[in-house]
């Protein structure tokens, strides 16, 4: 199992790798591949490029890879997903957005596929799966990488799909807190989109009042 991720060159991300996924992968002793690319321009095109980067990743190693958002801070050796076999095609967490967030678990018209923690299996069921991905997000450039994947996947029957525990996807409450209904998690996110998701937006108001200025 090869663990891989990417940041953007000159943004705050490049930090939080640094902070976050990286040391974490050093300390459990994990394989990984992380890759610096170039800024896109903003954090949706950025989050976009998710889809081409696991494709990449795939043929360069040729064999699984677990894809993790540079916000991950690994907690313990994940033993479910270093212990993955050949016979599935995708592995991610159900998230019960009710439950999550309002603790109904009872709603579950809700249930989302979460793109911060996956594993995708090297088989051309899922290369061809990626090509769709790839081609559905440049396709849709306004949505979010996350509910094109989770779209494609809902529409196909074809898939062995592994249910990801909480645990190996645990999202931070609001106030940064760990969810009460996730014991010992294994793999945290802590939600960087949070605070940098409009730091581009941000950076080109100052920019223009900078320029402004020199009027």
């Amino acid at each position: 199992m090869i663990f891989i991720s990417y940041y953007t060159k000159d943004t705050p991300y490049k930090a939080v790798m640094n902070d976050c996924l990286l040391p974490s992968l050093k300390e459990w002793g994990l394989t990984y591949d992380i890759e610096a690319i170039e800024d896109r321009g903003n954090w949706q095109k950025n989050t976009g490029y998710k889809c081409e980067f696991i494709k990449k990743m795939l043929l360069k190693h040729k064999k699984s890879v677990c894809f993790l958002d540079s916000d991950a801070l690994i907690m313990h050796y994940p033993a479910l997903i270093c212990s993955l076999t050949n016979d599935f095609d995708l592995a991610y967490h159900f998230f019960n957005w009710y439950g999550h967030w309002r603790n109904q678990w009872d709603n579950t018209s809700k249930i989302e596929l979460l793109s911060g923690t996956m594993v995708f299996n090297y088989n051309n069921k899922v290369l061809a799966l990626l090509n769709e991905w790839i081609y559905q997000v440049n396709s849709n450039i306004n949505k979010w990488e996350q509910k094109v994947l989770e779209e494609i996947v809902y529409a196909r029957d074809d898939l062995n799909i592994i249910d990801l525990p909480a645990e190996y996807c645990t999202v931070l409450m609001q106030d940064n807190s760990i969810p009460k209904y996730v014991k010992d998690p294994i793999i945290i996110h802590t939600q960087a989109s949070r605070k940098y998701k409009h730091w581009w937006r941000d950076r080109k108001i100052q920019e223009e009042r900078d320029r402004l200025d020199k009027q």
